[in-house]
């Protein structure tokens, strides 16, 4: 999975407002995680500000207040 990916799901479901659940999280190499993480802050900024639209790797999109995103992670797991 690479940052682009990961981008289009969070789009996806924040304009839908599905709910995701990523499984093994601490799998993704630092370089993807860093920037899924300016992508996840994106939607949280959003939904705290109450925005209607929000940008998530230079697009503007609708934001629907009832997306969800959730993690796993396998700490025994290294790499």
């Amino acid at each position: 999975m690479d940052y682009k990916g990961l981008g289009n799901i969070f789009k996806g479901v924040t304009s839908s407002g599905a709910w995701v659940c990523f499984d093994k999280f601490n799998r993704l190499i630092p370089e993807v995680l860093s920037v899924c993480t300016v992508q996840f802050k994106a939607v949280c900024d959003g939904i705290a500000s109450e925005s209607v639209r929000i940008c998530v790797e230079g697009d503007k999109i609708m934001l629907d207040p009832t997306c969800g995103s959730f993690i796993t992670m396998n700490p025994g797991y290294l790499g």
